[in-house]
């Protein structure tokens, strides 16, 4: 994958959930191509606590007349077992800087640290 940038990877699209979380990264790339404020990065957790507020955002960003959501947005209905306390810490700690730097690119943190 490093020597010929067009080589594919199941594996990698597939189970590179750490790389795929580096959005700095990704963030970057666009920002190779776009001004940042050609750029709206919106939190779902906004748009799942108040949806109406973060489409209205999105509609005025690309210049389209406000209108209220069609229906309500549901958060996932799966439940899953608590996370094992060890790999949240290394979790944590692996995105700190990662999310930091993220943070600078968009002005605002995630606040994903909690």
């Amino acid at each position: 994958m490093l020597e010929d940038e067009s080589y594919l990877s199941f594996n990698f699209r597939h189970y590179s959930y750490l790389a795929r979380g580096l959005y700095a990264d990704q963030l970057g790339r666009w920002l190779a191509f776009f001004v940042r404020n050609q750029i709206l990065a919106l939190k779902s957790e906004d748009y799942y606590r108040d949806p109406a507020s973060v489409l209205g955002r999105l509609l005025e960003f690309v210049g389209v007349p406000p209108r209220p959501p069609a229906e309500s947005p549901r958060p996932s209905l799966h439940s899953h077992p608590p996370m094992d306390p060890g790999l949240r810490r290394a979790l944590l700690e692996f995105f700190a800087p990662h999310n930091r730097r993220l943070a600078r690119l968009l002005g605002f943190d995630m606040h994903w640290e909690v």
